[in-house]
C-alpha cells in the first residue's frame, strides 16, 4: 500500500511484480518502472514517457523521481491541504446529503 503520511516529501515505491514498480508522491502515482527480459530497467513518467532508462534500478527510479520533483508543486497537493482522502470523505458526505 502507498504511504498515507509524508508523501509530499518523499516518495513512496510499491513493488507490483518482480518487474514492476509503481513511485507515487502525495497520494498520487507520478510513474512506474519496468524490467524487460534482458534485465534493464525503464522509467515512465505519468504520461507513459520514458524518463531513464539502465540496469540499477535505484539509479533509474532516482531519475523518475527526479524528474517529478520539477512538476511536484504543480502537480501535487502542497503541504497542510486537506489530504486527498478526507477531502473524498467530505465531497461524498455533501453530495450525499444534498
Amino acid at each position: 500500500m502507498f504511504s498515507l503520511t509524508n508523501a509530499h516529501l518523499r516518495p513512496t515505491w510499491k513493488r507490483v511484480e518482480d518487474d514492476f514498480v509503481m513511485g507515487a508522491c502525495a497520494h498520487r502515482l507520478f510513474g512506474y518502472v519496468s524490467q524487460d527480459p534482458d534485465g534493464v530497467w525503464s522509467a515512465f513518467d505519468e504520461d507513459a514517457r520514458v524518463v531513464a532508462v539502465g540496469a540499477d534500478l535505484r539509479a533509474v527510479s532516482e531519475a523518475l523521481w527526479d524528474g517529478h520533483i520539477a512538476a511536484h508543486d504543480d502537480h501535487c497537493a502542497p503541504a497542510g491541504e486537506e489530504p486527498w482522502w478526507r477531502r473524498s470523505i467530505r465531497v461524498a458526505r455533501e453530495r450525499h446529503l444534498a
